[in-house]
């Protein structure tokens, strides 16, 4: 999961994360030690609070962040 490198290009921290997603920084902390499974649902939220897709957020292919190319 590449959602630390989402966090970092928007300069989010894991508390606002968190906070977008009504959930604990511990979980996003979890979720990003791949510690949890990350049910599909939240992936499709995270996605969108990180302006990516789903795709690209697991596979890494962080191209269409914010819209702009990498």
């Amino acid at each position: 999961m590449k959602c630390h490198i989402c966090k970092k290009e928007m300069g989010c921290s894991q508390e606002t994360l968190a906070a977008m997603l009504y959930m604990k920084k511990t979980t996003i902390c979890r979720y990003e030690k791949d510690e949890h499974d990350i049910p599909v649902s939240v992936i499709v939220e995270l996605a969108k609070a990180l302006q990516t897709t789903p795709n690209d957020l697991l596979m890494g292919n962080l191209t269409r962040i914010r819209g702009k190319k990498m």
